[in-house]
């Protein structure tokens, strides 16, 4: 570990084991927050910290990224990637909730904005295509607007030769790979949140 002096234990600062499920690591973090909140009488580096950690430990990009570095300190590679995920994780952990009845209500809330979504789609006006929709959820409309948008910018960068319809046709596609991208998010959400 000496080889990593700016790079905390992320799973020490949780108080959770290398191999501790999502579920785990969730529950560590509200435990660590509700302890460390500078408004429950902690202090701002400690919830910086414990965001950190949630940073990097919640995303399984990052995680894989620091499991490799606690099997493999010396790889230099590895601790690029590393300081690039820390680096990231550590700017977003600054930006939290002081308050924390405000701080709990918002973790609440990205939870329930995918949990309650209600899924559906409708007869598109231009055709027999079917457009989806997402109900009571901004991250859903969010998902389907750049799914969308992608869809478009796919076809008039990758694709500039065609007629309308080609691009009709992706931003169509587009539409439906953010529906589905949310829907998968949705059953992340739905399993982590899931009582043992």
């Amino acid at each position: 570990m000496a080889s990593r002096p700016n790079i905390p234990n992320y799973y020490q600062v949780l108080d959770v084991p290398n191999n501790a499920s999502f579920e785990s690591i969730k529950h560590a973090y509200r435990s660590k927050a509700l302890e460390y909140h500078p408004d429950r009488g902690g202090s701002h580096e400690q919830m910086i910290l414990i965001n950190e950690a949630w940073q990097i430990l919640s995303n399984p990009t990052s995680r894989k990224t620091f499991n490799d570095l606690l099997a493999q300190t010396s790889n230099s590679a590895i601790q690029r990637g590393m300081e690039t995920e820390v680096k990231k994780a550590r700017s977003r952990s600054t930006n939290y909730h002081r308050n924390w009845n405000t701080f709990e209500d918002w973790l609440n809330h990205i939870s329930e904005d995918f949990t309650e979504a209600n899924y559906d789609e409708i007869q598109s006006p231009i055709g027999a295509w079917s457009l989806p929709i997402i109900k009571g959820s901004y991250s859903g409309w969010f998902c389907i607007f750049i799914g969308g948008v992608a869809g478009y910018y796919f076809k008039a960068f990758l694709l500039s030769q065609g007629r309308m319809s080609l691009t009709a046709f992706c931003c169509f596609i587009g539409l439906w790979v953010g529906y589905y991208a949310h829907v998968v998010i949705r059953i992340g959400f739905v399993e982590k949140t899931r009582p043992i």
